[in-house]
Protein backbone atom coordinates (compact mmCIF):
# COMPACT_ATOMS: atom_id res chain seq x y z
CA UNK A 1 0.00 0.00 0.00
CA UNK A 2 1.03 3.41 -1.18
CA UNK A 3 1.42 5.94 1.69
CA UNK A 4 2.62 9.41 2.09
CA UNK A 5 5.90 9.67 4.50
CA UNK A 6 7.28 13.68 3.57
CA UNK A 7 5.12 16.44 2.17
CA UNK A 8 7.25 19.27 2.25
CA UNK A 9 7.84 22.51 0.55
CA UNK A 10 11.17 23.37 -0.49
CA UNK A 11 12.20 26.47 -1.33
CA UNK A 12 13.19 26.02 -5.26
CA UNK A 13 14.28 28.71 -7.54
CA UNK A 14 12.07 28.83 -10.86
CA UNK A 15 14.58 26.92 -12.82
CA UNK A 16 12.55 23.44 -13.24
CA UNK A 17 10.95 23.08 -16.75
CA UNK A 18 7.23 22.62 -15.31
CA UNK A 19 4.14 24.18 -16.02
CA UNK A 20 1.54 25.21 -13.53
CA UNK A 21 -0.17 22.58 -11.52
CA UNK A 22 2.07 20.18 -12.80
CA UNK A 23 2.94 17.29 -11.31
CA UNK A 24 6.66 15.14 -12.13
CA UNK A 25 6.75 11.47 -10.55
CA UNK A 26 10.47 10.73 -10.17
CA UNK A 27 10.93 7.29 -9.69
CA UNK A 28 14.97 7.20 -10.58
CA UNK A 29 17.84 10.27 -10.83
CA UNK A 30 17.32 10.31 -14.69
CA UNK A 31 13.64 11.07 -13.80
CA UNK A 32 14.88 14.25 -12.50
CA UNK A 33 16.55 15.41 -15.92
CA UNK A 34 13.36 15.74 -18.05
CA UNK A 35 12.75 18.69 -15.72
CA UNK A 36 15.91 20.58 -15.02
CA UNK A 37 19.38 20.74 -16.87
CA UNK A 38 22.21 18.33 -15.43
CA UNK A 39 24.45 21.14 -13.67
CA UNK A 40 21.83 23.02 -12.39
CA UNK A 41 20.38 20.00 -10.95
CA UNK A 42 23.08 19.56 -8.38
CA UNK A 43 21.87 23.14 -6.71
CA UNK A 44 19.45 20.95 -5.35
CA UNK A 45 21.20 17.77 -3.45
CA UNK A 46 17.95 16.57 -1.72
CA UNK A 47 17.08 14.73 -4.82
CA UNK A 48 20.09 12.73 -4.47
CA UNK A 49 19.84 11.45 -0.99
CA UNK A 50 16.84 9.39 -1.50
CA UNK A 51 16.92 5.83 -1.61
CA UNK A 52 15.32 5.45 -5.09
CA UNK A 53 15.07 1.28 -4.47
CA UNK A 54 12.58 2.10 -1.83
CA UNK A 55 11.11 5.65 -2.79
CA UNK A 56 9.89 7.70 -5.12
CA UNK A 57 9.64 12.06 -4.95
CA UNK A 58 6.48 13.62 -6.81
CA UNK A 59 7.48 16.98 -7.57
CA UNK A 60 5.04 19.80 -8.14
CA UNK A 61 4.75 23.43 -9.41
CA UNK A 62 1.94 25.21 -8.07
CA UNK A 63 1.80 29.57 -9.19
CA UNK A 64 -0.09 32.11 -7.45
CA UNK A 65 -0.56 35.05 -9.27
CA UNK A 66 -2.20 37.22 -6.54
CA UNK A 67 -1.17 37.69 -3.94
CA UNK A 68 -2.91 35.06 -1.23
CA UNK A 69 -2.31 33.80 2.51
CA UNK A 70 -1.41 29.90 1.97
CA UNK A 71 -1.71 27.97 4.77
CA UNK A 72 0.64 24.29 4.27
CA UNK A 73 -0.94 22.28 1.25
CA UNK A 74 -2.83 19.00 3.04
CA UNK A 75 -1.51 15.63 0.82
CA UNK A 76 -3.62 12.57 0.35
CA UNK A 77 -2.73 8.94 -1.74
CA UNK A 78 -6.26 7.25 -2.68
CA UNK A 79 -5.90 3.61 -4.21
CA UNK A 80 -7.94 3.15 -6.78
CA UNK A 81 -6.59 0.08 -8.06
CA UNK A 82 -3.86 -2.19 -7.33
CA UNK A 83 -1.90 -0.50 -10.04
CA UNK A 84 -3.70 3.02 -10.21
CA UNK A 85 -3.49 5.78 -7.56
CA UNK A 86 -4.94 9.51 -6.81
CA UNK A 87 -2.48 11.71 -5.28
CA UNK A 88 -4.34 14.89 -4.29
CA UNK A 89 -3.21 18.32 -2.61
CA UNK A 90 -5.33 21.12 -1.18
CA UNK A 91 -4.17 24.30 -0.69
CA UNK A 92 -6.02 26.45 1.61
CA UNK A 93 -5.64 30.31 0.93
CA UNK A 94 -7.08 33.72 1.94
CA UNK A 95 -6.57 36.42 -0.19
CA UNK A 96 -4.55 39.18 1.00
CA UNK A 97 -3.55 43.03 0.36
CA UNK A 98 -0.53 42.79 1.14
CA UNK A 99 2.17 40.45 -0.48
CA UNK A 100 3.48 39.19 -4.08
CA UNK A 101 2.61 36.60 -6.55
CA UNK A 102 5.10 33.69 -6.01
CA UNK A 103 5.81 30.15 -7.48
CA UNK A 104 5.73 27.32 -4.72
CA UNK A 105 7.45 23.54 -5.47
CA UNK A 106 6.94 21.09 -3.20
CA UNK A 107 8.25 17.67 -3.01
CA UNK A 108 6.73 14.61 -1.43
CA UNK A 109 8.84 11.12 -0.91
CA UNK A 110 6.38 8.29 -0.85
CA UNK A 111 6.83 4.55 -0.72
CA UNK A 112 8.14 3.13 -4.53
CA UNK A 113 6.00 3.65 -7.48
CA UNK A 114 6.89 0.61 -9.63
CA UNK A 115 6.95 1.85 -13.79
CA UNK A 116 3.63 -0.48 -13.62
CA UNK A 117 1.56 1.94 -11.34
CA UNK A 118 -0.50 4.18 -12.49
CA UNK A 119 -0.27 8.03 -10.90
CA UNK A 120 -2.88 10.48 -11.03
CA UNK A 121 -2.43 13.83 -9.57
CA UNK A 122 -5.07 16.37 -8.87
CA UNK A 123 -5.00 20.23 -7.38
CA UNK A 124 -7.89 21.46 -5.23
CA UNK A 125 -7.81 24.83 -3.87
CA UNK A 126 -9.71 26.35 -1.04
CA UNK A 127 -10.70 30.13 -0.71
CA UNK A 128 -11.61 30.85 2.49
Amino acid sequence: ILRCLVGSEMCIRDSFNMEDREFALIRMIPDLYNYIQWPEAWNYPFFFTVDYSRYSVILWKRKFNEPFVVSNPDFKITPLSPVSYLYEVTHKFTPSLIGEPRTSYVVSVIDKITDDVQLECVFNDIVQ
